[in-house]
């Protein structure tokens, strides 16, 4: 006769550094997504609390609120490996990837400013937003090898420069729409600078949610296993 005894925790670390997990791409990005959701309505209040502060690079509502984004999944997989890093990567170095990639499109758009119209507004703010996208997608994407988030391997990086194109090409049209739709640096009205930041960031969250669910498997659940000893 046997009976059942319950272990405590199983071993659960493959014999490899990064094991071959299929991932879980639905569910990761919808995760992401509602990060997004949440960022792209807490956005509003953040900037009509203080619309000056709107346009402010690194300090801003839009660089402040970037955690939001990878809240959601961040509490969605506590209970897999990997907690820790992800908690670092979304809550500290994704917003510090933001940080920098609003301050160069900033930069960027403050030296070729110009105080009155020329019909090139479009192109620059073009230039301007994939400066931006490009930018913030490059830095995301660079740490995910370091923090083991990602496999070290050659498909991972054609991945991230596919996605980081297509963050650029996201970035440059979302700016340039949403300043063509509002005129929001010239009117500095609360309506337009929330348009326009939505403009700016939604598109660009969504895309950036795709491209991390299709970049990261995620390891399985922890888990309990039963096994049979004799008496």
């Amino acid at each position: 006769m046997t009976a059942p005894a319950r272990l405590s925790e199983p071993p659960l670390t493959p014999p490899s550094r990064w094991p071959d997990y299929r991932g879980d791409f639905g569910g990761a990005f919808l995760w992401l997504l509602l990060g997004a959701l949440v960022y792209a309505a807490a956005l509003p209040f953040a900037v009509r609390a203080d619309p000056q502060l709107a346009i402010t690079p690194v300090l801003g509502p839009s660089v402040q609120l970037t955690p939001l984004f990878g809240l959601p999944f961040v509490l969605a997989r506590l209970k897999r490996n990997g907690r820790l890093r992800r908690l670092v990567y979304f809550l500290l170095l994704v917003p510090l990837a933001h940080a920098a990639a609003s301050y160069v499109a900033w930069a960027w758009a403050v030296e070729h400013f110009r105080p009155f119209p020329d019909g090139r507004e479009f192109v620059r703010n073009l230039f301007a937003g994939a400066i931006g996208g490009v930018t913030g997608a490059t830095l995301s994407f660079a740490v995910l090898p370091f923090l083991a988030l990602v496999p070290r391997r050659r498909a991972s990086v054609w991945k991230a420069a596919f996605a980081t194109l297509l963050l650029g090409t996201v970035g440059a049209y979302g700016m340039a729409w949403g300043l063509r739709w509002t005129n929001a640096l010239r009117t500095m009205a609360p309506n337009d600078l929330v348009l326009w930041l939505e403009c700016v960031h939604l598109p660009w969250q969504v895309g950036f949610a795709a491209s991390l669910a299709w970049l990261m498997p995620i390891p399985p659940k922890l888990f309990r296993i039963e096994v049979a000893q004799p008496r």
